[in-house]
């Protein structure tokens, strides 16, 4: 059936049998017609057109496809339903029987860890405009697309600053312009001005995408051609409160992320979660961390990522290989450095963030760590064990509980 309108009348017309019928009022047969009353001169007022299609709508995957790219939209509920899902402008797959084995090419997942609420593929940020040059490197403008918010207060507008500080540095940096969002005020990492340096070869070679509806960013080793850091996969999110970014992985092979026991792969992911923050807990988080990772790639190069960033935070990552970073407020401010040995990379990470202090000479001599010791008694005598058999001591390391529990401490000289 076909709706028109001919002289302030509905004409239906059906499309199979040709033939026509002349109603004031059809609404009820095409309710996206609205019809309207006439005024006194017998003329009809005004009759609505169709309504305006949505600005944007969402574009699934297929169930089919690998599943080595499912990236989480709703990550604080993993058995999140299907309308909750597709409000956040997310796409629901049916999820797998619980405890089901999946296999994809020589990889086997349990099903349980597989997200079934994913991202789009249209989700994020498109290019909004040229890139600006700064005196080493550039900034380019994005735009958030008209999609549901996660959250709310996003960031609708968002700069991409890519600064090529060293021949084996590079940042990336992920901020809103309009607003003021809180950066680690320390370290102030030293930059290089390559502006009048024409002869410098850099390690790397950065290119962004502006030509496809969402705009991402992809790093290459020079020498390789080994890709490190390539934002196509996953989501770029940036709000007040939440912030999200997905890269792909080299390899599986990653090293890193405080002092997490268990972070140490070289046999592939499962969608693992690590939350990574200043407090003491029985999983192996110490009181201090700092979210860089050390990937190693097939061929031996190493590089490292730190995100300088100070906000809570958690790490996921994929069996592509991926890993998404979420945290709670700040900005995205991401440091890349090229190795291309494992020493070298630390040498880098440690150059920029500043080196340790000079250890005091006395911890520099023997130093003794017995976990069980709790009281000052117990201390003493085993102190006094090591200096009745002349056995010299320089330091004693206690246990963090030993000293809350103690916080009054003396010595006395002899």
């Amino acid at each position: 059936m076909l709706c028109r309108q001919e002289a302030g009348h509905l004409l239906l017309q059906s499309l199979v049998h040709g033939r026509s019928l002349r109603a004031p009022h059809c609404s009820s047969i095409c309710p996206h017609v609205r019809t309207s009353q006439q005024n006194s001169t017998g003329q009809p007022e005004k009759v609505l057109a169709l309504p305006k299609k949505p600005d944007w709508f969402p574009e699934c995957p297929r169930e089919l496809e690998n599943p080595l790219e499912r990236f989480n939209c709703y990550p604080e509920d993993r058995f999140v339903g299907k309308s909750a899902c597709e409000a956040r402008g997310c796409c629901y797959l049916n999820p797998a029987i619980p405890g089901e084995l999946i296999e994809y090419g020589n990889r086997t997942f349990v099903s349980d860890r597989m997200p079934h609420c994913v991202y789009p593929k249209n989700y994020g940020y498109v290019a909004a405009g040229k890139t600006t040059s700064t005196f080493n490197g550039f900034v380019l403008p994005l735009q958030r697309v008209p999609a549901p918010s996660r959250f709310g207060d996003d960031t609708q507008v968002v700069n991409m600053l890519v600064e090529m500080q060293t021949k084996h540095r590079l940042r990336i940096k992920f901020y809103g312009p309009e607003h003021y969002h809180f950066e680690v005020p320390t370290p102030k990492i030293h930059v290089q001005d390559n502006g009048h340096n024409g002869r410098e070869v850099f390690s790397y070679s950065v290119a962004y995408d502006v030509h496809n509806k969402i705009s991402t960013v992809k790093v290459r080793r020079s020498d390789t051609d080994a890709i490190i850091f390539d934002t196509s996969v996953g989501v770029l999110s940036l709000s007040y409160q939440f912030l999200e970014l997905t890269t792909k992985l080299a390899s599986s092979n990653v090293f890193g992320f405080g002092s997490k026991k268990t972070l140490q792969y070289n046999d592939g992911f499962q969608w693992e979660t690590f939350s990574m923050f200043s407090s003491k807990e029985k999983l192996g988080v110490l009181s201090g961390v700092h979210p860089m990772y050390m990937c190693l790639e097939d061929d031996g190069n190493a590089y490292g990522v730190l995100l300088l960033n100070s906000n809570a935070l958690e790490v996921e990552l994929h069996p592509l290989p991926a890993i998404t970073f979420r945290t709670i407020g700040g900005v995205l401010d991401f440091y890349l450095f090229l190795g291309p040995t494992p020493e070298e990379v630390i040498q880098q990470y440690t150059a920029a963030i500043g080196f340790s202090f000079i250890p005091p000479y006395w911890s520099l001599g023997l130093q003794i760590k017995q976990a069980p010791l709790q009281s000052p008694e117990e201390i003493e005598k085993f102190l006094n064990d090591f200096k009745a058999k002349h056995i010299p001591v320089e330091s004693l390391i206690l246990n963090e509980d030993t000293v809350l529990q103690n916080c009054l401490w003396s010595w006395k000289l002899e």
